[in-house]
Protein backbone atom coordinates (compact mmCIF):
# COMPACT_ATOMS: atom_id res chain seq x y z
CA UNK A 1 0.00 0.00 0.00
CA UNK A 2 1.36 3.14 -0.73
CA UNK A 3 1.74 5.67 2.41
CA UNK A 4 0.21 8.68 2.03
CA UNK A 5 2.32 12.23 1.09
CA UNK A 6 2.75 14.67 3.97
CA UNK A 7 1.21 17.85 3.37
CA UNK A 8 2.46 21.67 3.81
CA UNK A 9 0.73 24.70 4.54
CA UNK A 10 2.69 27.49 3.71
CA UNK A 11 1.74 30.90 4.52
CA UNK A 12 4.00 33.60 3.30
CA UNK A 13 3.39 37.07 1.27
CA UNK A 14 6.80 37.27 -0.55
CA UNK A 15 6.05 36.15 -3.88
CA UNK A 16 9.57 34.60 -4.76
CA UNK A 17 10.20 33.10 -1.48
CA UNK A 18 6.72 31.15 -1.18
CA UNK A 19 6.68 29.84 -4.72
CA UNK A 20 10.56 28.52 -4.16
CA UNK A 21 9.78 27.19 -0.71
CA UNK A 22 6.82 25.38 -1.89
CA UNK A 23 9.00 23.95 -5.57
CA UNK A 24 11.59 22.95 -2.94
CA UNK A 25 9.20 20.66 -1.04
CA UNK A 26 7.47 19.60 -4.06
CA UNK A 27 10.60 18.14 -5.21
CA UNK A 28 10.90 16.43 -1.65
CA UNK A 29 7.64 14.78 -2.21
CA UNK A 30 5.50 16.58 -0.13
CA UNK A 31 1.45 17.92 -1.13
CA UNK A 32 1.84 21.67 -0.77
CA UNK A 33 -0.76 24.42 -0.37
CA UNK A 34 -0.10 28.03 0.03
CA UNK A 35 -1.51 31.30 1.11
CA UNK A 36 -0.39 34.96 0.84
CA UNK A 37 -1.90 35.82 4.42
CA UNK A 38 -3.23 34.93 7.33
CA UNK A 39 -7.16 35.03 6.14
CA UNK A 40 -5.84 32.79 2.81
CA UNK A 41 -4.96 30.25 5.47
CA UNK A 42 -7.41 30.17 7.19
CA UNK A 43 -9.61 29.34 3.84
CA UNK A 44 -7.09 27.10 2.90
CA UNK A 45 -7.81 24.94 6.63
CA UNK A 46 -11.38 24.90 5.96
CA UNK A 47 -10.66 22.35 3.49
CA UNK A 48 -7.62 20.71 4.44
CA UNK A 49 -5.64 19.13 7.49
CA UNK A 50 -2.03 19.92 6.71
CA UNK A 51 0.69 17.76 8.61
CA UNK A 52 2.29 21.06 9.43
CA UNK A 53 2.39 24.97 8.76
CA UNK A 54 5.22 27.45 7.86
CA UNK A 55 3.95 30.84 8.86
CA UNK A 56 5.33 34.02 8.14
CA UNK A 57 4.69 36.43 10.53
CA UNK A 58 4.56 40.21 8.95
CA UNK A 59 1.82 39.78 6.46
CA UNK A 60 -0.68 42.31 5.28
CA UNK A 61 -4.99 41.51 5.71
CA UNK A 62 -3.63 39.20 8.63
CA UNK A 63 -0.57 38.88 10.14
CA UNK A 64 1.19 35.75 12.15
CA UNK A 65 -0.02 35.76 15.26
CA UNK A 66 -3.35 36.61 14.61
CA UNK A 67 -3.74 33.30 12.51
CA UNK A 68 -2.05 31.71 15.15
CA UNK A 69 -4.31 32.50 17.75
CA UNK A 70 -7.25 31.81 15.17
CA UNK A 71 -5.97 27.90 14.97
CA UNK A 72 -5.71 27.48 18.50
CA UNK A 73 -8.14 25.01 20.59
CA UNK A 74 -9.50 25.31 23.81
CA UNK A 75 -6.38 24.50 25.17
CA UNK A 76 -4.80 27.58 24.20
CA UNK A 77 -2.20 25.46 21.80
CA UNK A 78 -2.30 25.37 17.84
CA UNK A 79 -4.35 22.56 16.47
CA UNK A 80 -1.38 21.90 14.06
CA UNK A 81 2.62 22.07 14.20
CA UNK A 82 3.85 25.23 13.46
CA UNK A 83 7.05 26.35 12.20
CA UNK A 84 7.47 30.22 12.28
CA UNK A 85 9.63 32.34 9.67
CA UNK A 86 10.70 35.56 10.44
CA UNK A 87 12.97 38.48 9.57
CA UNK A 88 13.18 39.20 13.63
CA UNK A 89 16.73 37.35 14.64
CA UNK A 90 15.23 37.38 18.41
CA UNK A 91 12.22 36.29 17.52
CA UNK A 92 12.44 32.80 19.69
CA UNK A 93 12.74 35.39 23.00
CA UNK A 94 9.98 37.70 22.01
CA UNK A 95 7.85 34.75 21.35
CA UNK A 96 8.01 32.06 24.00
CA UNK A 97 5.03 32.10 25.42
CA UNK A 98 3.74 30.67 21.69
CA UNK A 99 3.39 27.31 21.67
CA UNK A 100 5.04 26.45 17.80
CA UNK A 101 7.38 23.61 17.16
CA UNK A 102 10.00 26.14 15.45
CA UNK A 103 11.15 28.94 14.53
CA UNK A 104 13.76 30.03 11.48
CA UNK A 105 15.04 33.08 11.08
CA UNK A 106 15.30 35.05 7.74
CA UNK A 107 16.49 35.02 5.53
CA UNK A 108 15.63 30.77 5.32
CA UNK A 109 17.80 28.10 4.76
CA UNK A 110 15.65 26.04 2.23
CA UNK A 111 16.94 22.48 3.27
CA UNK A 112 17.64 23.49 7.03
CA UNK A 113 13.64 24.38 6.72
CA UNK A 114 12.83 20.94 5.08
CA UNK A 115 14.92 18.95 7.88
CA UNK A 116 12.97 21.21 10.34
CA UNK A 117 9.57 20.24 9.15
CA UNK A 118 10.39 16.41 8.44
CA UNK A 119 12.06 16.10 11.73
CA UNK A 120 8.70 18.21 13.47
CA UNK A 121 6.39 16.07 11.59
CA UNK A 122 8.14 12.52 12.23
CA UNK A 123 8.03 13.96 15.78
CA UNK A 124 4.31 14.12 15.58
CA UNK A 125 3.74 11.01 13.90
CA UNK A 126 6.24 9.01 16.76
CA UNK A 127 3.98 9.93 19.67
CA UNK A 128 0.86 9.33 17.80
CA UNK A 129 2.27 5.73 17.67
CA UNK A 130 3.37 5.45 21.25
CA UNK A 131 -0.07 5.99 22.39
CA UNK A 132 0.43 8.20 25.22
CA UNK A 133 -3.19 8.65 26.01
CA UNK A 134 -2.65 5.19 27.31
CA UNK A 135 -1.46 6.32 30.91
CA UNK A 136 2.36 4.52 30.14
CA UNK A 137 5.04 6.69 31.65
CA UNK A 138 7.30 9.17 30.07
CA UNK A 139 10.95 7.76 29.07
CA UNK A 140 12.89 11.12 30.12
CA UNK A 141 16.39 11.56 30.01
CA UNK A 142 18.03 13.84 32.25
CA UNK A 143 21.84 14.84 31.68
CA UNK A 144 23.51 16.34 34.94
CA UNK A 145 26.84 16.31 36.16
CA UNK A 146 26.59 17.50 39.57
CA UNK A 147 25.08 14.76 42.24
CA UNK A 148 24.06 17.40 44.70
CA UNK A 149 21.62 18.81 41.99
CA UNK A 150 20.71 15.54 40.29
CA UNK A 151 19.17 14.26 43.45
CA UNK A 152 16.62 17.40 44.01
CA UNK A 153 15.88 17.53 40.29
CA UNK A 154 15.38 13.42 40.95
CA UNK A 155 12.87 13.92 44.04
CA UNK A 156 10.16 16.05 42.35
CA UNK A 157 10.35 13.81 38.77
CA UNK A 158 9.82 10.71 40.80
CA UNK A 159 7.29 12.24 42.55
CA UNK A 160 5.57 13.40 38.98
CA UNK A 161 5.58 9.59 37.75
CA UNK A 162 8.35 10.09 34.99
CA UNK A 163 10.56 6.59 34.42
CA UNK A 164 14.31 8.45 34.74
CA UNK A 165 17.34 7.48 33.06
CA UNK A 166 19.87 9.83 34.78
CA UNK A 167 23.46 10.67 32.75
CA UNK A 168 26.13 12.29 33.90
CA UNK A 169 27.81 13.80 31.19
CA UNK A 170 27.55 15.18 27.57
CA UNK A 171 29.81 12.35 26.37
CA UNK A 172 27.27 9.14 27.83
CA UNK A 173 24.45 10.77 26.71
CA UNK A 174 25.78 10.18 23.15
CA UNK A 175 26.40 7.10 24.15
CA UNK A 176 23.31 5.70 25.87
CA UNK A 177 20.59 7.63 24.15
CA UNK A 178 22.14 5.92 20.60
CA UNK A 179 21.43 2.38 22.75
CA UNK A 180 18.65 3.36 24.10
CA UNK A 181 15.94 6.09 22.91
CA UNK A 182 14.26 8.03 25.17
CA UNK A 183 10.94 10.00 24.88
CA UNK A 184 12.71 13.58 25.59
CA UNK A 185 15.71 14.68 27.56
CA UNK A 186 15.87 17.34 29.75
CA UNK A 187 19.84 18.94 29.44
CA UNK A 188 22.14 21.25 31.99
CA UNK A 189 23.38 23.79 29.85
CA UNK A 190 27.02 24.52 31.49
CA UNK A 191 27.53 21.15 31.48
CA UNK A 192 31.51 20.30 31.61
CA UNK A 193 32.27 18.21 28.89
CA UNK A 194 29.56 19.44 26.25
CA UNK A 195 27.70 22.76 26.43
CA UNK A 196 23.77 21.45 26.79
CA UNK A 197 22.74 23.50 23.79
CA UNK A 198 25.66 21.94 21.38
CA UNK A 199 24.57 18.46 22.70
CA UNK A 200 20.97 18.38 21.71
CA UNK A 201 22.10 19.99 18.66
CA UNK A 202 23.94 16.83 18.30
CA UNK A 203 21.55 14.55 19.03
CA UNK A 204 19.48 16.22 16.54
CA UNK A 205 22.01 15.69 13.56
CA UNK A 206 23.03 12.10 14.45
CA UNK A 207 20.77 9.42 12.55
CA UNK A 208 19.39 7.26 15.59
CA UNK A 209 18.65 10.35 17.81
CA UNK A 210 17.76 12.81 15.54
CA UNK A 211 13.92 14.32 16.23
CA UNK A 212 14.50 13.38 20.35
CA UNK A 213 13.23 16.50 22.05
CA UNK A 214 15.84 18.27 24.35
CA UNK A 215 14.38 20.31 26.85
CA UNK A 216 17.88 22.69 27.88
CA UNK A 217 17.72 24.56 31.27
CA UNK A 218 19.89 26.33 33.69
CA UNK A 219 19.60 26.37 37.18
CA UNK A 220 18.97 30.74 38.63
CA UNK A 221 19.83 33.88 36.48
CA UNK A 222 22.41 33.57 33.67
CA UNK A 223 23.70 36.14 31.75
CA UNK A 224 24.01 34.49 28.36
CA UNK A 225 20.58 32.79 28.41
CA UNK A 226 19.64 35.28 25.76
CA UNK A 227 22.56 34.64 23.61
CA UNK A 228 22.02 31.07 23.53
CA UNK A 229 18.37 31.27 22.39
CA UNK A 230 19.24 33.57 19.50
CA UNK A 231 21.93 31.05 18.71
CA UNK A 232 19.40 28.71 18.29
CA UNK A 233 16.36 30.22 16.51
CA UNK A 234 17.75 28.71 12.76
CA UNK A 235 18.60 24.99 14.34
CA UNK A 236 16.59 22.01 15.15
CA UNK A 237 16.53 19.47 18.04
CA UNK A 238 15.86 22.35 20.64
CA UNK A 239 12.53 22.51 22.23
CA UNK A 240 12.88 24.65 24.75
CA UNK A 241 15.22 26.75 26.98
CA UNK A 242 14.41 27.68 30.71
CA UNK A 243 15.95 29.24 33.25
CA UNK A 244 14.51 28.15 36.26
CA UNK A 245 14.45 28.89 40.47
CA UNK A 246 13.05 26.15 41.75
CA UNK A 247 12.55 22.31 40.90
CA UNK A 248 8.82 22.82 40.32
CA UNK A 249 8.95 24.92 37.68
CA UNK A 250 11.46 22.70 35.90
CA UNK A 251 9.24 19.70 36.10
CA UNK A 252 6.07 21.72 34.80
CA UNK A 253 8.21 23.14 31.77
CA UNK A 254 8.46 19.33 30.70
CA UNK A 255 4.83 18.87 31.82
CA UNK A 256 4.03 21.41 29.02
CA UNK A 257 6.71 19.86 26.35
CA UNK A 258 5.05 16.44 26.29
CA UNK A 259 1.37 18.07 26.61
CA UNK A 260 1.99 19.75 23.58
CA UNK A 261 2.99 16.51 21.65
CA UNK A 262 -0.70 14.79 22.55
Amino acid sequence: MLLSKKTVLIIEDEHDLLEMIQYYFRAKGFKTFIAHDGKEGLEVLDRQRPDIIILDLNMPRMGGIEFYHRICGPSGRPQYPVLIMTARANTKRLFLDLEVDGFMTKPVDIDQLLKEAEIIIDRKNRWRRLGRDSGQPMNLVIVEDEYDELEKIQKVFDSRGYQIQYIHSGVDAIEQMNQKLPDAALIKLNLADIPGDLLALRLNYMPKTAGILSLVYTHGSNLHIHSVLDKLANKSGVCDLIEFYDYEQLVESVDRMFQKLK
